[in-house]
């Protein structure tokens, strides 16, 4: 198929925004220099970003959304295909990108440290992540993924000319290689490359800034799912136990204070005694093999847990002294 819009020019010259796209095809892309074609198959939920880089190079092309059976399920995934030999030739020579680059591929040192900086963004959002890890109170992990080669020119670059303090942080298993760092060392690095003027994927970039907000004592924001998830908890759980299920990678305090802004009222006070009406519905629940978990759940979430872990010790107890 022909197109009008193709744009061959894009990556000719070196800049920051195109040394981010160049990045993310070291990471994600398929070069076929004797096709002289560019494709890239991402998840279907990543499509809005296929779709900022598929507008610079063809408007005219239309992303679709293909689906595929595997032993794990349905998997939906999206792909972008450019035919451009200026385009081939222009990656290989600005950012070494070529065929057949997966144990080659060189971290680019031709390259300003503004555009190494996008490059490495780029990268990040093709094999990177962005992680928090909840059991180290929300501390930020960033993982990238690459031949041995290209992760030390990684870390060459961000202990040159970031000043970061890296240490054997290139690990390898099963013949896959990954640089990994945490905590401090992770925040510096992100703090070092990351550009708001670049095409960043965003869900990814969230949990850095998130993160880097709670470090200077900002509001970390709540979003929609999660107000309306504290909303709909709170009818039943106590605040104690909503922080420790569903927002342990926020502070107690956090919790508390959002539960007073939006005016959530308290929920029901459990009843002390258990009436008849409440023993005759756990008699019937026990008989249908229910378990502790589900009965809490389904027939009595407005007392706690414990509360109905004794009310079936009882019932237990006094079906054994009826038989003796």
């Amino acid at each position: 198929m022909l197109y009008k819009n193709k744009n061959e020019e894009y990556f000719t010259k070196i800049n920051k925004q195109n040394s981010y796209w160049a990045g993310f095809i070291g990471a994600d892309g398929y070069l076929s220099e004797d096709r002289n074609t560019l494709k890239i198959t991402l998840s279907a939920k990543d499509k809005d970003h296929l779709e900022k880089l598929k507008n610079i190079l063809n408007k005219d092309y239309e992303i679709k959304i293909n689906k595929r059976t595997t032993g794990y399920g349905c998997k939906a995934s999206c792909q972008f295909s450019f035919t451009s030999r200026r385009t081939i030739d222009s990656l290989k020579k600005n950012w070494l990108l070529h065929q057949n680059k997966t144990d080659t591929l060189a971290f680019p040192s031709n390259l300003s440290v503004e555009e190494k900086k996008s490059y490495l963004c780029g990268y990040i959002d093709g094999d990177g992540c962005i992680n928090v890890k909840k059991n180290s109170r929300g501390k930020l992990q960033l993982s990238i993924n690459g031949n041995e080669g290209f992760l030390n020119g990684v870390a060459k670059f961000l202990k040159e000319e970031g000043n970061i303090g890296i240490k054997n942080n290139i690990y390898e298993s099963r013949g896959i290689f990954c640089f990994t760092v945490g905590g401090k060392t992770a925040l510096s690095v992100l703090d070092f490359i990351y550009d708001k003027s670049l095409p960043l994927m965003k869900r990814k970039w969230d949990k850095y800034i998130h993160n880097k907000e709670r470090k200077f004592g900002q509001y970390l924001l709540w979003t929609r799912e999660e107000e309306e998830l504290l909303k709909k908890k709170y009818k039943t759980l106590s605040s104690v136990e909503i922080h420790k299920r569903y927002f342990s990678n926020r502070s107690f305090y956090s919790v508390e204070k959002k539960i007073v802004e939006m005016g959530l009222t308290k929920r029901p006070q459990p009843q002390k005694v258990w009436s008849v009406e409440e023993n005759q519905k756990f008699v019937e629940a026990l008989e249908n093999n229910l378990t502790t978990q589900n009965i809490y759940e389904t027939l009595f979430p407005y007392r706690t847990l414990s509360s109905v872990k004794n009310q079936r010790r009882k019932i237990l107890q006094r079906r054994v002294n009826e038989n003796h």
